[in-house]
């Protein structure tokens, strides 16, 4: 079942971090790390969400393990190409 206010964690969680990386824009080094957090943030509250739903396997944490390390790695790159 949709938990809005689940959402409403993670959607502030994310535009928080985006947020960072613009507001810091002049220093690569802490974009770097509020991405890294963004990532943790991301697959924390996946199992938080999925754990309290009584749907946590270990196949949902990969999953999210996974799409944060494609985001970080993209967030990364783009950040560092300029």
């Amino acid at each position: 079942m949709i938990k809005p206010f689940d959402f409403f964690i993670l959607t502030t969680l994310l535009a928080g971090g985006f947020f960072g990386i613009f507001y810091f824009s002049y220093d690569r080094g802490l974009q770097s790390l509020i991405i890294l957090f963004m990532g943790i943030a991301y697959v924390l509250w996946g199992v938080w969400h999925h754990k309290k739903e009584g749907l946590l396997v270990f196949r949902i944490i990969l999953e999210y393990a996974l799409f944060a390390g494609i985001g970080i790695i993209v967030l990364l790159s783009l950040i560092n190409k300029a």
